[in-house]
């Protein structure tokens, strides 16, 4: 998901949220109805456990964004989410197989998640 929205030329709509939004999505049939309609955007899921938190995900759609995106905030109704709350130890596992998920968080996201390697580990 990170590395379609690293490489999507364009404009892009940007889906922001948790797992619903990385295996709820149809991309295609939305790039589909919005082509129909007028609008020329690469539709880019970006969704990870809801566990890891929102603000880990809006570090990573921050990090790539350009002029002409379109971001999209997409929240589950639970605390997690309407939160800064960070959860480093289910970020090392979203990152285990792409390890450049870590370069665009924050140095306070970075630090907790260097804080818990150690229990990652476990």
């Amino acid at each position: 998901m990170y590395t379609r929205l690293k490489q999507a030329q364009g404009k892009r709509l940007i889906l922001t949220g948790n797992s619903d939004v990385a295996f709820g999505t149809d991309g295609a049939l939305l790039e589909s109805i919005l082509r129909e309609k007028g609008y020329d955007y690469t539709v880019c899921p970006l969704g990870l456990y809801g566990a890891v938190g929102t603000s880990a995900m809006l570090d990573l759609a921050k990090s790539e964004l350009r002029k002409g995106d379109v971001v999209v905030l997409v929240i589950e109704p639970v605390g997690s989410t309407l939160t800064t709350y960070f959860g480093a130890e289910a970020y090392w596992k979203c990152s285990e197989s792409d390890g450049s998920l870590v370069l665009p968080l924050s140095k306070e996201r970075k630090g907790a998640l260097l804080g818990s390697f150690t229990s990652y580990l476990q």
